[in-house]
């Protein structure tokens, strides 16, 4: 059995829909604080309150989408991973591929995988795949490759936390 694989990560819509309900929970309770009859505090205080419930959940959103980023993983058969990032969805075939490994506190979960991988310039990327983001076939694929790659990582064993299935 090869663990060598090829997949496209793209943006997971269920992240999407958990961060916009996140932040528009912490908007809500921040503005029922600030307006509403929550709470004893002055007016100065509730105007505050307010104002970063809703300004600091829309720098969350902003920060959320400029670094929404599809890649592209390959896994060879020795355990090898190269990496390419791109902004649409139209894989760039001259786009930079990088060798990258996997980091100590990715977590490879049955649902979820969460990738700290570096690549030889020292640049970390951190990878959210859910089971939308790829393929059923391609997600757990992945996740099989990805734990016999942390299986047989050379640091300490428990480098990489993993759940069973």
């Amino acid at each position: 059995m090869s663990i060598a694989i090829s997949a496209t990560v793209k943006p997971s819509r269920q992240l999407s829909m958990m961060m916009h309900a996140f932040c528009i929970l912490i908007a809500a309770g921040g503005l029922t604080v600030g307006i509403g009859p929550l709470g004893d505090w002055p007016l100065q205080q509730r105007v505050f309150i307010a104002a970063a419930s809703v300004i600091c959940p829309l720098f969350a959103l902003l920060h959320y989408r400029r670094q929404r980023r599809y890649y592209r993983i390959a896994i060879s058969d020795s355990g090898t991973m190269c990496l390419a990032a791109y902004t649409d969805s139209q894989f760039d075939e001259g786009a930079q591929w990088d060798t990258v490994h996997l980091l100590d506190g990715s977590t490879l979960w049955s649902g979820m995988m969460l990738l700290r991988l570096q690549s030889e310039s020292g640049r970390v990327h951190v990878l959210r795949i859910l089971p939308d983001a790829v393929s059923q076939h391609e997600f757990r694929a992945l996740s099989v490759a990805l734990r016999w790659i942390a299986a047989r990582v050379e640091e300490p064993r428990d480098a990489v936390s993993t759940a069973v299935d």
